[in-house]
């Protein structure tokens, strides 16, 4: 039977969710919260809310959650293999994200930000191949968001884990937050913002999305 896997759990409770059949299998405190599926769905706008809805759902009975990738289709048994083969793991993650949420911050407009400039006005100029490359791998580090470091900061004392996603313009902050921590978090995130002078736009809590390689 294939099944749709939509995440990994610490235990097997498993929501009620009309219209969905969802089951747990596995073993101990590593569990997979799937149903039966036919094919990989398409990613549409309403099938992608839909999973979200299930995803949080799942998150909301369970201590921690690992949400599988949309669309992810596998033999019942090809997966008892991969829980038993990848269970030491598993329960790492899980024991890493327990009692956490997942708060995004997307940081608009980074590439003409006057930090960025200013820094870039503050650099030797390469004197040769290698400079110039090393200078180019600083700049796009994934961590180095132009004026960011203050809210970073402010945000330190809540955040377990951060992970960072940055294209040309936008960067995408994602923070491991402890549950009953949110409203503190938005908080401090809201003063450390308005002082930065960044345009951020700041959305959650979600489950552990960007914390999760399964």
């Amino acid at each position: 039977m294939n099944l749709c896997v939509y995440a990994i759990a610490s235990d097997n409770r498993v929501p009620s969710i009309s219209g969905i059949a969802l089951r747990a299998i596995g073993t101990g405190r590593v569990w997979a919260i799937v149903a039966p599926a036919r094919r990989a769905p398409d990613p549409t706008p309403t099938r992608l809310r839909r999973y979200h809805r299930i995803v949080t759902a799942i998150a909301d009975h369970s201590a921690a959650t690992l949400p599988a990738r949309f669309g992810t289709i596998i033999d019942e048994a090809e997966l008892m293999v991969v829980l038993r083969s990848r269970k030491p793991a598993l329960t790492s993650a899980l024991r890493h994200v327990r009692g956490h949420v997942q708060m995004t911050m997307r940081v608009l407009d980074i590439g003409g930000a006057p930090a960025l400039a200013s820094t870039q006005r503050q650099g030797a100029a390469p004197q040769s191949g290698r400079d110039y490359l090393h200078q180019r791998a600083a700049a796009t580090n994934s961590r180095q968001i132009p004026g960011f470091a203050p809210v970073r900061d402010a945000l330190g004392r809540w955040v377990r884990d951060e992970h960072v996603d940055r294209t040309q313009d936008v960067a995408s902050v994602y923070h491991l937050v402890r549950r009953s921590a949110v409203n503190a978090y938005l908080r401090a995130a809201g003063g450390a913002i308005s002082e930065s002078g960044l345009r951020v736009v700041v959305s959650g809590p979600f489950p552990p999305y960007a914390f999760t390689s399964w």
